[in-house]
């Protein structure tokens, strides 16, 4: 996790980034990114940990143009807690994640 931030908490949100792995293969960077999101809700939900709202931004290392390092957002996942209770996290799969988030911002080529 890179950052982890609290909103007023009575707004009880929680944005968390973390910076996607990058493997060999594109394919298997986007499996990386659905199982590293699944775990860390997996992770809030172990912990007991108290909030109404999270978003979820996986950020991913890369070169601009001028072959310089640059962190690109490649997905940002919202989540209200309410429907994350309901899951059976031992059963579930991750590549389901993007279709569990309420809101689902996902970069081309992310999907």
């Amino acid at each position: 996790l890179t950052k982890i931030a609290y909103s007023k908490p009575e707004a009880g949100d929680i944005t968390i980034t973390w910076a996607i792995s990058n493997n060999v293969s594109q394919n298997s960077t986007k499996v990386n990114a659905q199982i590293d999101a699944t775990d860390i809700l997996k992770a809030l939900d172990d912990n007991k940990t108290r909030f109404i709202y999270v978003i979820l931004i996986g950020t991913f290392s890369t070169q601009d143009k001028h072959d310089n390092p640059v962190e690109v957002q490649a997905v940002s996942l919202g989540f209200n807690k309410s429907k994350l209770d309901k899951i059976n996290w031992e059963g579930f799969q991750p590549s389901g994640i993007y279709d569990l988030a309420d809101v689902a911002e996902v970069a081309t080529g992310w999907k």
